[in-house]
């Protein structure tokens, strides 16, 4: 299996192949091994029952990092506990039946993950967040067309992307004002 691993902003990202072609072709022929998908099939739908305590268990993954978040404020290590939890959210939502969870997943990731200063994290929206994924799940929307969880996750990321777009500015015109008066003194 090849894995392409990329880092980040200090963080490491792991992209394995998931070729289902290399693994369902029977080893030194061109055929497809149908065998091999019907116990694939049988092994998911065996595993789908679980589906549901999985989510909740991501849910309560988020629930308890955000209660650290509310008492230890933001911070870089509160905010990268939440960023974890919330990206392994957004990867397993769909295959777990919760589609819609990975709308606001998403956006916290990035929130989580772009914010200039982890000081000034946005409590209050990453609460909203974690609200509405752990709605989702609560409330078992596994409907793809289920419209006031689009719109929610639509909004929350509009106000995601204009916190960002803010406080990038702001940090930018600090990290200017800081260079002309190191300027100003040299």
């Amino acid at each position: 299996m090849k894995v392409k691993i990329t880092e980040e902003k200090g963080i490491e990202w792991h992209e394995p192949d998931n070729s289902l072609a290399n693994q369902v072709v029977i080893p030194g022929t061109s055929e497809i091994d149908y065998e091999a998908i019907e116990r694939a099939e049988t092994a998911l739908n065996n595993l789908s029952a679980s589906f549901e305590d999985w989510m909740q268990e991501e849910c309560e993954n988020l629930i308890k990092a955000r209660d650290i978040l509310h008492q230890e404020g933001p911070n870089a290590e509160t905010l990268e506990r939440l960023f974890h939890v919330s990206h392994d959210i957004k990867g397993q939502s769909a295959t777990l039946g919760y589609p819609l969870a990975a709308g606001p997943a998403n956006s916290l990731c990035k929130l989580l993950y772009e914010i200039p200063r982890p000081e000034r994290g946005p409590v209050d929206l990453i609460d909203h967040h974690v609200d509405a994924i752990c709605a989702v799940v609560r409330e078992k929307i596994q409907d793809i067309n289920h419209q006031t969880s689009i719109e929610i996750s639509r909004r929350l990321t509009i106000v995601t992307d204009d916190f960002l777009r803010q406080e990038n500015d702001i940090y930018s015109r600090k990290m200017e004002i800081q260079s002309e008066s190191n300027d100003a003194q040299e």
